[in-house]
């Protein structure tokens, strides 16, 4: 955080007031990871969040976000399923 309170957004890079930004309850400091008008342009049906901390990690289609979330975000399940795919299990 700036000095006079400010925290910049990972988006635009801008240094806003912590009322520029979201609210998150699921996120430690109660604010989500970007400014509002940043929070706005990201599509929220493609948004794909880390679902400890609430921050956006990146853009996915629904398939792929969905497909995370079905397998637990747990790499040693998705590389079981990348073995079934390839026959190597």
């Amino acid at each position: 955080m700036e000095p006079d309170n400010r925290i910049r957004c990972p988006s635009c890079g801008e240094f806003k007031r912590p009322d520029d930004f979201v609210r998150n309850r699921a996120a430690k400091s109660g604010r989500g990871g970007y400014c509002k008008p940043c929070h706005n342009r990201i599509s929220r049906a493609n948004r794909e969040k880390h679902h400890g901390t609430g921050l956006v990690r990146g853009i996915l289609c629904f398939n792929c976000n969905r497909g995370l979330g079905k397998l637990r975000e747990d790499p040693a399940l998705m590389r079981a399923a990348i073995g079934y795919l390839e026959g190597t299990m």
